[in-house]
């Protein structure tokens, strides 16, 4: 299975892509920074050049984005968020709610 894995600083994203790696999955990894939450058109645009040109079949981040949710649905590929901060006010996006039925 070819996953990517969205970075951005976070003390985990390590550990994550190690683990993935160690489990068999074929790894990728997108850490361009995300401007805005829901209207990034450029980091929307090279997310799903990555998705097309690796074939991936899901993403994975540490943290939930709205973003990549949003481009995951678009290209038809699961996204898979680690949640690990409390509270953390990106799973009241619509995206998050709208997408869990």
């Amino acid at each position: 299975m070819r996953v990517i894995i969205y970075t951005w600083g976070s003390n985990t994203d390590s550990i994550l892509k190690d683990k993935l790696v160690e489990l068999g999955y074929d790894v990728q990894v997108f850490s361009r920074k995300c401007e805005h939450y829901t209207k990034d058109l450029k980091f929307a645009r090279a997310l799903i050049d990555l998705i097309h040109n690796c074939n991936a079949d899901a993403v994975i981040s540490n943290d939930y984005f709205p973003i990549v949710s949003m481009v995951c649905n678009t290209v038809g590929i699961r996204y898979y968020s680690w949640v690990y901060d409390s509270p953390h006010y990106t799973l009241y996006a619509k995206t998050s709610i709208a997408l869990s039925n």
